[in-house]
C-alpha cells in the first residue's frame, strides 16, 4: 500500500509539472482510478468544497482531460493516462509554437519604439545577471559559448561540472572554435 501511495504522489507531482494544479491532479487521478463519478462524489471522496469541485472538473474538461456524461447528475470520467499526457504535451507544443511565431514580430515592434535613454557613466557600468533553474542557465551558457571567440572559462564546483557534464555544455564547447579552461573551487 505504501508503495502505491508513493507512486501516486510521483504521478501527482508529474501532472503538476505538466501544468495541472495540485487539486486538478488529485481529481484527475481519482477519476482515473475510481471511474466515472459525480461532482458531489468527487467532492466527498477528496474532501473538497463542492463548488470548487465543479470548477476543477470544468477546467479539466477544458484541458481535454476529463469528459462529462450526459446524465443527471452529470458524471465525469478521466481520459486514459497516456492519452492525457499526450494531450498535455501537444497543448504545450502548440503554446511554444505560438510563442515562437510571435518572436520575430515582437522584436520588430520593439525596434519601432524609439530609444529614450541617455548614455551616462551609470549606463557604462558592468552588470551581472542572476539566473535560476537549469533551463535559463543552460541557455545562457549556450549563448556565451556561441558568442565566444578565443577561450571559454568555467569557474565552479565539482557539482557544477557534473551538472554540465549531464547537459550538452561540453559538446557545445567541443564544437566551437574556443579553447576551454576550467577552474574548480
Amino acid at each position: 500500500m505504501y508503495k502505491h501511495k508513493l507512486t501516486l504522489e510521483k504521478i501527482k507531482n508529474e501532472l503538476i509539472n505538466f501544468g495541472l494544479t495540485k487539486s486538478q491532479a488529485k481529481v484527475f487521478i481519482y477519476l482515473g482510478k475510481y471511474g466515472s463519478k459525480t461532482a458531489s462524489e468527487i467532492a466527498k471522496a477528496l474532501q473538497l468544497p463542492r463548488t470548487e469541485t465543479y470548477h476543477l472538473v470544468n477546467s479539466l474538461q477544458n484541458m481535454g482531460l476529463v469528459e462529462a456524461e450526459l446524465s443527471h447528475p452529470t458524471k465525469y470520467s478521466a481520459m486514459d493516462m497516456k492519452e492525457a499526457v499526450s494531450t498535455l504535451v501537444k497543448q504545450e507544443q502548440d503554446r511554444i509554437d505560438v510563442l515562437a511565431n510571435k518572436e520575430e514580430s515582437l522584436s520588430e515592434m520593439w525596434k519601432e519604439i524609439p530609444f529614450f535613454a541617455v548614455e551616462t557613466d551609470e549606463s557604462k557600468t558592468e552588470k551581472m545577471q542572476l539566473l535560476h533553474g537549469n533551463g535559463p542557465i543552460t541557455n545562457k551558457i549556450k549563448e556565451m559559448i556561441d558568442s565566444s571567440s578565443e577561450d571559454f572559462k568555467i569557474y565552479g564546483s565539482v557539482s557544477d561540472l557534473l551538472r554540465m557534464y549531464h547537459s550538452d555544455v561540453f559538446d557545445w564547447i567541443e564544437c566551437s572554435p574556443t579553447a576551454l579552461k576550467i577552474v574548480v573551487s
